[in-house]
């Protein structure tokens, strides 16, 4: 077989949707070939499929391969080797997320294809640049990228790189939140990789699509994709989709309620094993929130601590100001060459024009020569004279360009260097910040750890009370909300506050309030719940010197006081500073009651007319009551309308005879369906217990 048949054959095989799949055999034929002799262009091409077939299990492999690749063909002057296997480094990089230097290569590799005017290659390139503009969010030129390897695959008729266009076209509708439109350029690639039998892309699709059902709350539909993804890439040995896979499974074990820390684990072990900084990173987010959600607050920091490094080595703004540069040194160089094309192409023209003007000059000379040579010479001398002059005046114009081309250069030079000058203070004031920002944070996860140990723990809550559960979900770190549960003399006390403010300022409250709270019932012995909330007020005025200085700060507040009265009956004393309780009754379970409190708050400049009141009720055993701050029923939808008391009254009616577990998740999701889309407005505090 000739060489050049050869190359053009291995090359045809680049394509072929036959040898992407992680085949250890298809690898070790090709390695086989390597031992055989043939030519130098077709052994750059076998060095690039075998990187090629190695970019996602073995980032060394596929590095060290493309390396002798470029090196042989970079010796040889084969210019459609350079450009495979300099875009073999781009897709490498980019699984590794180092995004900045995948568009480097990726735009070095378009130029020599252009250049080549070979079309499958160009498409190809182009939707590795695509696939970088995406991963750093700037959505619309990823689309543009996609759209125009497209056309080109349909022009050639090439279904594997159609298939992989519209993959990327709907990953991006699918980071744009645009979900109809992205499962309907999902399927239509779906569709065409199961024609192909392709494993590895009808996995990634299944993926793909698995995510979108899991952002649209279908949780069955999303783990089915999930589970048949990774079965396939665990069949192929794709160890960075099955890191991608596990870690999408993961986080939908915690969103279910049942978070599995396991696979989240394996998910980052493979990921740590690529040395993928993407996928370390999503795995390691969703191994704190696991810790977080099991209470293993040290667990989490630490982790987090780990996930900080990540994000700090894929700082997506600056590597997106690079990638403008680098787009921008692309364009010029392209803009460049055409100029000096044309150029070209006017003197080709002005040399052809004379040449032809002296033939048929010296075609009249000889038919004439007898007759009008002194005529002739003159006229010929005439037209000389102006074609020179045209010639001369064509020179003067092309230094002209020459000239302003110049100029411009010097200006781009001049900005490039004041762009590096701003760069370098800018990095300045970025590491400032960075410090500012990791001591911040350090104060505020402290912080944290000092305000979970406030809040009433499983142990106490086991003991005091016969079955229950509670929602606890600040808006920030640190919450401005809390609750407080103790046994005194016989009594048990629960209490639910929700203080001024959230974040670190109504942190601080939160301290205040639950040291007033132990000083007022456990120590000083009140247990009148009114008077708590009397002695309460008075005490947060004089803490905060409100009366000197004006200071409005305060709480909303429910105390509630359960003692035994006989075997099956339970007395219920509840006093309320603004908060309302809810409560069912054993004997009449189709009917929701509430008891309101006090329209008086604890704290700040308020209507001392009016004193705190109790209410007092007899209820059965297995009697449910719900209790709260108002940042569950005041949560916004995308309609800016409110979750409200008719719909928490819904949530009780229909799940108050179910057990503690149910009715959490009950209004987790009822919470969750509300608020999609929107951001969380306040901390939210909900408990609900039996007696």
């Amino acid at each position: 077989m000739k060489p050049l048949f050869l190359c053009l054959y291995l090359y045809f095989l680049l394509a072929c949707p036959s040898l992407q799949a992680q085949d250890k055999q298809i690898i070790d034929s090709l390695k086989k070939r390597l031992t055989i002799q043939i030519h130098d262009t077709t052994r750059t091409l076998v060095y690039h499929q075998i990187s090629r077939a190695y970019r996602h299990s073995k980032f060394d492999s596929a590095f060290s391969y493309a390396q002798k690749g470029l090196t042989l063909a970079q010796k040889i002057g084969f210019k459609k080797g350079i450009a495979a296997n300099t875009n073999s480094f781009g897709t490498i990089e980019l699984n590794k997320g180092n995004y900045l230097v995948a568009l480097k290569y990726a735009l070095e590799a378009l130029k020599i294809n252009e250049q080549l005017q070979d079309k499958a290659e160009i498409a190809n390139t182009q939707n590795n640049i695509g696939e970088v503009y995406r991963l750093l969010r700037n959505y619309e030129k990823a689309l543009q990228y996609y759209h125009e390897a497209l056309k080109v695959n349909k022009e050639i008729n090439y279904p594997l790189g159609i298939a992989i266009n519209l993959n990327n076209i709907g990953e991006t509708y699918t980071a744009q939140g645009k979900y109809t439109e992205a499962l309907t350029y999902l399927n239509e690639s779906l569709d065409i990789c199961k024609t192909l039998k392709d494993k590895r892309r009808i996995a990634l699709r299944l993926n793909n699509i698995g995510e979108i059902y899991e952002k649209q709350n279908q949780n069955t539909k999303a783990k089915q994709c999930f589970e048949e993804a990774l079965n396939l890439f665990e069949q192929i040995n794709n160890y960075l989709y099955q890191s991608v896979t596990l870690c999408n499974l993961a986080n939908l074990s915690l969103k279910e309620g049942a978070p599995n820390i396991t696979i989240a684990e394996n998910a980052y072990q493979i990921a740590l094993k690529m040395k993928a900084k993407r996928e370390i990173t999503h795995a390691l987010k969703v191994i704190v929130a696991i810790h977080e959600k099991d209470k293993k607050y040290e667990l989490a920091y630490q982790e987090y601590k780990k996930l900080n490094q990540y994000k700090d080595s894929m700082n997506i703004e600056e590597v997106d100001k690079q990638t403008k540069q680098l787009q921008y040194d692309y364009e010029i160089t392209k803009k460049e060459k055409e100029i000096l094309g044309l150029e070209h192409k006017q003197e080709m023209q002005v040399t052809y024009t004379i040449a032809f003007g002296i033939g048929i000059l010296l075609l009249v000379i000889l038919i004439f020569v007898q007759y009008f040579r002194n005529q002739n010479e003159k006229k010929n001398q005439q037209l000389l004279t102006e074609k020179n002059r045209e010639i001369i005046s064509r020179q003067e114009e092309l230094i002209a360009q020459k000239d302003v081309i110049d100029e411009q250069k010097k200006d781009l030079e001049k900005a490039y260097q004041r762009m590096l000058c701003n760069e370098t203070v800018l990095e300045k004031s970025i590491q400032k910040l960075r410090v500012s920002e990791a001591s911040i944070k350090s104060s505020i996860k402290s912080a944290y750890v000092i305000q979970q140990a406030i809040l009433p723990h499983h142990e106490k809550l086991d003991e005091l009370l016969n079955d229950y559960f509670y929602l606890y979900l600040p808006k920030d770190i640190v919450s401005g909300d809390f609750w407080w549960v103790n046994e005194v003399e016989g009594k048990t006390f629960i209490a639910t506050v929700d203080c001024t403010g959230h974040g670190v300022s109504g942190a601080f409250m939160t301290m205040i309030g639950n040291t007033l709270l132990d000083k007022t019932i456990r120590l000083r012995g009140i247990h009148n719940p009114a008077e708590v909330l009397e002695i309460m007020h008075e005490e947060v005025q004089i803490v905060l010197s409100q009366k000197e200085n004006q200071n409005n700060n305060g709480m909303d507040m429910s105390v509630i006081c359960l003692e035994s009265m006989s075997k099956d009956e339970i007395l219920v004393t509840f006093a309320g500073a603004k908060q309302t309780i809810y409560y069912t009754d054993t004997e009449n379970k189709a009917q929701i009651f509430e008891l309101k409190g006090t329209r008086k708050a604890i704290g700040g400049i308020q209507n001392e007319s009016i004193s705190f009141e109790n209410q007092t009720i007899t209820l059965k055993k297995g009697s449910w009551i719900y209790t709260g701050t108002d940042g569950l029923p005041d949560q916004n939808n995308v309609q800016r309308k409110r979750l409200g008391e008719k719909r928490l009254k819904e949530l009780i009616l229909q799940y108050h005879h179910q057990p503690a577990e149910i009715q959490k998740e009950a209004f987790e999701q009822a919470l969750y369906a509300h608020m999609s889309q929107t951001e969380q407005r306040d901390d939210i505090l909900w408990v609900g217990f039996r007696l």
